[in-house]
């Protein structure tokens, strides 16, 4: 009887198996389709090569359009001045840097926009996550409808020499196969 109830909770672990695989497999190939490369309206554009992929990097002022989302920056801030609070200041060394973003939705679907979609990376490799909202009207997070957009200014803090930075801008996604990464020059 024992074996009997292995072998059935076996079979039927092996028939979801199968069920999840030809529900998955179709929709990611569908999405690596229609998501292979972001697309840019301005013509500014210029592109680094690895031996088998191929990244492409863009300007402030581009807007840039990968699956559902399109990117525009719109400029930097360099050293915000922080708010009254001392509490609000960076530490020794450092500075606040803010960014002007716009997102806007081109899908067929809600999709969601958050500040922690963002990253500031320096010449050397290092990346730093937002800090907090000291530049205003600041970008938030939430749900953005079909054809809409949302714009604001996201701030890090960096140390004072840094330069030669990259905004790194990739949401999280419904599709967990769905990859969208978009990196603008902010020099």
């Amino acid at each position: 009887m024992k074996f009997i109830k292995n072998f059935l909770l076996i079979v039927a672990f092996i028939f979801v198996i199968i069920i999840l695989g030809a529900i998955m497999i179709p929709n990611y190939l569908r999405m690596k389709e229609s998501a292979t490369q972001p697309q840019q309206s301005s013509t500014n554009q210029s592109q680094s090569s690895n031996t088998q992929t191929q990244t492409t990097t863009y300007k402030i002022g581009d807007s840039i359009r990968q699956g559902d989302y399109v990117l525009t920056v719109h400029g930097i801030a360099d050293n915000v001045p922080p708010e009254a609070d001392i509490y609000d200041r960076p530490k020794e060394g450092n500075k606040y840097y803010a960014v002007d973003v716009t997102i806007e939705n081109k899908g067929s679907d809600v999709i969601s926009y958050n500040v922690i979609y963002f990253k500031l990376q320096d010449s050397e490799g290092y990346t730093y996550d937002y800090t907090g909202a000291y530049k205003k009207p600041w970008f938030g997070y939430g749900d953005l409808q079909l054809d809409r957009k949302v714009r604001g200014w996201i701030t890090f803090e960096i140390p004072k020499n840094l330069s030669n930075l990259e905004l790194i801008f990739q949401p999280i996604t419904n599709n967990p196969f769905d990859t969208v990464q978009i990196i603008v020059e902010l020099y």
